[in-house]
């Protein structure tokens, strides 16, 4: 009898849109990442941030995760330090923009606000919006374990651990390619990078 192969129809769950309760439990470093901008490619430092949502599960009783890659700077217009700013309640010092080590990240509970956008014929969850949890609101203790990378400590042991596609984007990066010996390449043009209790500051 043959052993046929066919094409798999895969199941993907959508994370619900709305506002929920969320805890950070990946902090993953892209190292530095080719990006194009304004048409000029550019070179820039990427880190993803994931995020479960332990009131929202699955089919198979898992919690629903997302996260968000962002350029890692604080710089005043940066992306990144906005949101920061928004899920801690206040703004940071400038001792804390000097130096921020967003490894304090993880465990820490927040509010996400999921909306779902469609290109073509596929719907993405995305993460438009991150605050600090309210006054006197508790979040579940985390399910996930929690999940940290950094290329300054690259291990094969860390490295092999992480989902198959962060595994090919931190492949891509300048960084990784100096680990595993490759070339790098050169953009054509560089560029620095772009702009519980939670009554006290969480991180």
């Amino acid at each position: 009898m043959p052993i046929m192969a066919k094409k798999s129809e895969a199941s993907f769950e959508l994370t619900p849109a709305g506002t929920h309760l969320a805890r950070c439990y990946q902090v993953i470093d892209l190292g530095t990442q080719k990006v194009m901008w304004q048409g000029t490619e550019k070179k820039q430092h990427k880190v993803y941030i994931g995020f479960e949502l332990p009131d929202e599960l699955m089919a198979d009783g898992r919690p629903f995760a997302t996260g968000q890659r962002y350029t890692l700077s604080l710089s005043e217009k940066a992306t990144l330090r906005g949101v920061l700013e928004s899920w801690r309640g206040q703004s940071f010092s400038e001792e804390e923009i000097n130096g921020f080590d967003i490894e304090k990240l993880l465990g820490v509970a927040c509010m996400v606000n999921i909306v779902h956008n469609k290109t073509g014929d596929k719907t993405y969850a995305n993460i438009a919006g991150i605050v600090k949890l309210p006054k006197n609101t508790q979040c579940q203790p985390a399910i996930n374990p929690p999940v940290k990378f950094s290329l300054d400590t690259y291990t094969e042991a860390a490295f092999i651990v992480l989902p198959e596609w962060l595994r090919k984007v931190i492949a891509q990066s300048d960084e990784y390619m100096m680990i595993v010996g490759k070339d790098v390449p050169t953009a054509t043009q560089a560029s620095p990078p772009d702009f519980d209790e939670f009554d006290k500051t969480p991180f």
